[in-house]
């Protein structure tokens, strides 16, 4: 029964991370640790130089990061940052800049229930792709089990933003020059967001309320009494084994609860999202509300979409995204994810496109296809080895118009020991742009302390 639990954690902790992005290569709150057991204070650093070709170029770049967290009850401060340096260069110039810049600065509260964060800090929406930025600002999450509500409001600047200076490479690779360019603020108020989610899970919620009515029924209590504050309640999985299944000798029984406990196709989140950019750079940048969710299938296949619709200075229209993902366990302990994701926009005007600002999804290592980027559609497939503490990725991804990119992308990562990564990524890439294929190789390594 632990080792179910455990490996439905797993499961959600890899399809959130498999549909939201390629990867995040950051280790270090993996590594915290106290310098004394006395003090509530946890250090780490992380090293992470890294060197590479292109067809026309040679490209370097490393990161020296630490980071501190204080932390005591249910409260938080956790500060990250350092210097990144970064060349690139080919027969005609020499590009190189070293910059210190924060990753992470910020309080939060967290009682299990209620989070607040305060600060600069990584932020995501309460839906699948509209916001994946640091930035300075509020975030606050409302967790009562099968009900979550997201709520977030902040500034975005260009120096310390996901896609900004500090934090990204696209600089570095700056392959395809005619694409469209993202908004960004050189201070704070000029680029700004602010989104409100809701969600639910509906079989893990009518579950919760059933028990509730059952119990109230048989104690004589009034069906409408609060019950939010009971432990037992709290920890209800829908998916975790009962022991009243034990109990049964019938194997009709058995099967007709089995049936009733996995039906054909399960709805697992139904949410709805208002999102808003606004600033003083442009004066009105506009608005994105819809609806979003994600069900499982037969054979353990999951299913996301999302609906939204755009209203912008620029264009209106309707924004879909459709994912489906399936991660496998072989009889070995390795793990195999598969993951294919569309994203397109439907508009009156020819000229519309999707404009939202924050949403960095970047698809493909060196052409990182955005929000803006759309008509696109990616597919990709992971396998790790456990006991060699190895993993193969292998990507697809094709922007459908404008400059019809593509990108096919293969890397291998190793673990040595405890403490060091290496990963070598390749990559071929096209382009209108590009009078012919393009290639890319760089390998990284990851020390951390």
């Amino acid at each position: 029964m632990q080792h179910k639990g455990l490996i439905f954690i797993t499961l959600v902790l890899l399809s959130h991370a498999v549909f939201a992005q390629w990867e995040c290569p950051g280790k270090i709150p993996a590594h915290l640790k106290p310098f004394h057991k006395a003090v509530p204070i946890n250090w780490a650093l992380e090293i992470s130089p890294s060197a590479g070709v292109m067809t026309d170029r040679t490209i370097n770049s490393g990161m020296v990061l630490g980071a501190l967290q204080f932390y005591k009850g249910n409260h938080e401060v956790y500060v990250e940052g350092g210097m990144k340096f970064w060349q690139n260069r080919n027969e005609l110039y020499d590009a190189q800049d070293r910059r210190l810049g924060l990753r992470e600065a910020f309080y939060s509260f967290n009682n299990g229930r209620h989070s607040v964060k305060t600060g600069f800090m990584s932020m995501r929406s309460g839906d699948y792709f509209l916001v994946n930025e640091r930035a300075t600002g509020v975030a606050y999450q409302y967790d009562a089990g099968p009900i979550r509500i997201d709520a977030n409001v902040a500034t975005v600047t260009k120096h310390l933003s996901r896609a900004g200076v500090f934090c990204t490479k696209s600089y570095i690779y700056n392959l395809v020059m005619d694409r469209p360019v993202i908004p960004l603020g050189k201070r704070p108020r000029e680029t700004n967001f602010s989104s409100v989610s809701f969600s639910i899970d509906p079989a893990r919620f009518l579950a919760q309320r059933n028990t509730v009515n059952n119990e109230s029924d048989a104690s004589g209590e009034d069906e409408f009494e609060d019950f939010e504050e009971s432990d037992e309640f709290e920890e209800f999985e829908e998916f975790e084994e009962s022991e009243e299944f034990e109990a049964f000798d019938s194997d009709d029984e058995f099967e007709a609860l089995e049936e009733e406990k996995d039906p054909f196709i399960k709805i697992s989140e139904l949410g709805a999202i208002f999102y808003n950019e606004f600033g003083t750079l442009n004066n009105e940048f506009g608005w994105w509300s819809g609806v979003f969710g994600e069900a499982t299938l037969p054979l353990e296949f999951k299913l996301r979409g999302e609906l939204l619709w755009q209203e912008t200075v620029w264009s209106d229209g309707i924004i879909f995204y459709g994912g489906l993902e399936k991660v496998h366990f072989w009889p070995n302990r390795s793990r195999t994810i598969f993951s294919a994701g569309y994203y397109t926009m439907l508009s009156e005007s020819v000229q519309a496109g999707s404009s939202m600002s924050f949403a960095n999804m970047w698809y493909g290592e060196v052409m990182r296809l955005d929000g803006v980027d759309m008509p696109f559609w990616q597919i990709s497939a992971k396998h790790n080895f456990p006991k060699i503490k190895t993993h193969l990725k292998v990507q697809y991804v094709q922007q459908l118009k404008a400059q019809q990119m593509t990108e096919y992308d293969f890397a291998v990562g190793k673990t040595w020991g405890k403490h060091v990564k290496t990963t070598a990524m390749f990559a071929r890439l096209e382009a209108l742009e590009l009078p012919e294929p393009y290639f890319f190789a760089r390998l990284e390594i990851r020390i951390t302390i």
